[in-house]
């Protein structure tokens, strides 16, 4: 998810990495940068940061889908933003976000892609099995 931080910098913090076995969901609070702040965006990315990677540059990454969260009155910068990634076996990406009793949820059914490398490897593996 892209995330700009306190002093304006952007970048996107991970939730769900790659080779974790699905089903999966994963949970995690953000701030709004502002006061008062109205919205928020709610900007998802895949990347292929290992687990355990927090923070990942936004040019490593590529954009899958957005959604905006209008957000009730009165918010500070203090006031909890939750967005939650669940990944189902069939490739569906459900993210959802909850502020202060404001609930949005977002849906793409989403491609996962094996590379050539992985092909190469996991060809050999059954090759070696079948001996």
């Amino acid at each position: 998810m892209r995330v700009t931080d306190e002093k304006k910098n952007e970048y996107i913090s991970n939730l769900i990495f790659r080779n974790e076995v699905l089903p999966i969901s994963k949970t995690k609070i953000y701030y709004p940068v502002d006061e008062g702040q109205k919205v928020v965006k709610v900007s998802i990315y895949e990347n292929l940061a290992d687990t355990g990677t927090d923070r990942t540059e936004i040019v490593e990454s590529t954009p899958v889908g957005e959604f905006l969260v209008n957000l009730p009155e009165g918010v500070d910068r203090r006031t909890e933003v939750s967005v939650r990634f669940k990944a189902s076996d069939e490739g569906i990406l459900t993210a959802s976000a909850d502020c202060l009793g404001t609930h949005k949820e977002y849906e793409i059914k989403c491609s996962f892609q094996t590379t050539e490398e992985e092909k190469e490897l996991s060809k050999g593996l059954i090759e070696r099995m079948v001996l």
